[in-house]
């Protein structure tokens, strides 16, 4: 298994945002990670990234226990990224490459290749679409070739252009540079037609996990198992 939980929980006080979460997910998955506003989602996110620390259970990555993820194997990008507006997109990301420990500037051009953004990586920031911003920002989560990126949110406040434009980029991404992705949405329809993977949280616990194509009927929408599932 790629990456694992065993018993992962979180508590604030009295409350436990996560508990007994057993997390799986295989390398090469695009995994979605869904459920209700407070169902867990965001803790997940920053225990693997080491945002904060959880109250019990362990992670296993790539076979061995660890409190997060090694930073090196992981990035992520939660909800608007942040740049230097009155900065040019390349001027941008050598920035954050030097930050990073990248210095071949032929891997930001072929980064910018791939995420079509090479003849605009002179223009400033602030010239940029929404869209053109979020793919910066993955092109920032990706540039030290890190094997899991986590996405919350990545096609928030998109038009169905840009949304259409980040999902065949993150296909793109896994099949290409060999991405494993965990992405958070509320977009059920972008994730069954984007992922092969869901976990469905409710109240800090995993109420169903596994591949879409095994979870649901024949028939049967992701909506539909969705609700049922968090009802």
């Amino acid at each position: 298994m790629f990456l694992m939980t065993e018993g992962l929980g979180k508590r604030y006080g009295k409350h436990w945002a996560v508990s007994g979460v057993n997390l799986q997910v295989e390398k090469g998955d695009i995994l979605g990670l869904l459920g209700p506003n407070g169902a867990g989602k965001s803790t997940i996110i920053r225990i693997l990234t080491g945002l904060v620390q959880p109250s019990e259970g362990i992670i296993k990555y790539k076979g061995r226990e660890y409190r997060k993820v090694p930073r090196e194997n992981i990035r992520a990008l939660i909800e608007v990224p942040a740049f230097y507006e009155y900065l040019s997109g390349w001027e941008n990301l050598k920035i954050f490459g030097q930050l990073s420990g990248v210095k071949d500037e032929d891997r930001l051009e072929d980064i910018l290749h791939k995420l079509g953004l090479y003849e605009r990586r002179h223009d400033k920031v602030k010239t940029y679409s929404q869209g053109m911003k979020q793919r910066l920002g993955i092109a920032q989560a990706i540039m030290d070739k890190a094997e899991l990126v986590i996405l919350d949110e990545p096609t928030n406040g998109l038009d169905p252009k840009g949304i259409r434009e980040i999902r065949e980029l993150i296909r793109d991404l896994n099949r290409t540079e060999g991405i494993t992705f965990i992405i958070s949405s509320h977009l059920l329809l972008e994730i069954e037609g984007l992922c092969n993977r869901i976990v469905i949280l409710q109240e800090g616990k995993i109420r169903a996990q596994g591949l879409i194509g095994e979870l649901l009927e024949p028939g049967q929408s992701l909506e539909d198992f969705f609700i049922a599932r968090t009802s």
